[in-house]
């Protein structure tokens, strides 16, 4: 009997201690998962396999997040942004680093396939900060914002801001032209061209992508739901039709807008597993800062 004992009381040290390596070769966590629904599969940095996310599973910089078949998932950021991912998506937590003592944040998200919706409500002033979501065509630098970016294809990107502005910009560093989109516009980044002149988006596309990637978790008992003030921006979003803002405009005249009902196939589902990959320049390097940085700070 103490012998049986002795031999549970080892392994629950041995798992203990196992986590804690996996921890501490990982870093400080990033964010942890607030909501999940069907398969969601973590591959934490130099792991092949992966385990299944659970509810409060943290993630760590390196990570990639992906969801298979009629799955969703949503994490929060240890900064508060909330990242949803719709099924077939598969995230690369590229870099991600979260000082509040020096009032920065520096993050670079690369979206390797499907949809992901991005609430990032807090502005950093601190030197070097960021959050930019980078795709297999685009850059987009962000500031206190709601969007959404869908990866149609490796070759097309389309980015949807739900409220405040995005900047969008082809990932080859040739082309030195970008995309200011505004609240309820979209734009298509195609691979070596420039970013499409903002297009209105109609409310109920907006909220046939958005059903796409919504997910309701079901906190336990006594657990506010980290979505309450999500849902709200969802219902506001789909509700409205037309932009407060005029139209943005390109930094270059006469670009020619991709044909989106030709270019968007079916979403299949990503390669399983690591390594990552990591989205590829087909005619310049890829870029290796954000465009647009988070502004000081008003007093």
């Amino acid at each position: 009997m103490l012998k049986k004992v002795f031999v549970i009381i080892t392994c629950f040290y041995l798992i203990l201690g196992l986590t804690a390596v996996v921890q501490a070769s990982n870093g400080k966590a990033a964010g942890k998962i607030t909501a999940v629904k069907g398969e969601v599969l973590i591959f934490h940095k130099d792991d092949a396999k992966g385990i299944k996310a659970k509810l409060k599973d943290a993630v760590y910089q390196y990570d990639t997040i992906q969801t298979m078949k009629d799955s969703r998932v949503q994490i929060m950021m240890e900064d508060d942004s909330l990242i949803n991912l719709g099924e077939n998506a598969k995230i690369h937590l590229k870099e991600y680093l979260y000082a509040p003592e020096e009032n920065r944040r520096s993050a670079a998200l690369d979206l390797l396939s499907g949809k992901g919706r991005f609430i990032v409500g807090k502005l950093f002033a601190g030197r070097d900060s960021k959050f930019q979501v980078n795709t297999s065509t685009s850059v987009i630098g962000v500031r206190d914002t709601h969007f959404i970016v869908w990866v149609v294809s490796p070759e097309l990107t389309t980015v949807i801001t739900m409220d405040g502005t995005v900047v969008a910009r082809n990932v080859s560093e040739t082309l030195v032209c970008e995309s200011t989109v505004g609240r309820n516009y979209s734009c298509e980044v195609a691979s070596g061209k420039c970013p499409a002149a903002p297009a209105l988006m109609p409310a109920e596309e907006i909220q046939k992508i958005l059903m796409d990637i919504q997910l309701s978790p079901s906190p336990p008992a006594g657990e506010t739901p980290a979505t309450t003030k999500d849902s709200a921006e969802i219902s506001k979003a789909g509700s409205e039709e037309k932009a407060d803002v005029p139209a943005p405009q390109t930094g270059q005249d006469n670009l020619g807008t991709v044909n989106q009902t030709q270019n968007q196939t079916e979403n299949q589902p990503p390669v399983i597993g690591n390594p990552v990959q990591t989205p590829q320049d087909t005619t310049g390097g890829a870029p290796t800062d954000m465009i647009l940085h988070d502004p000081p700070e008003h007093p």
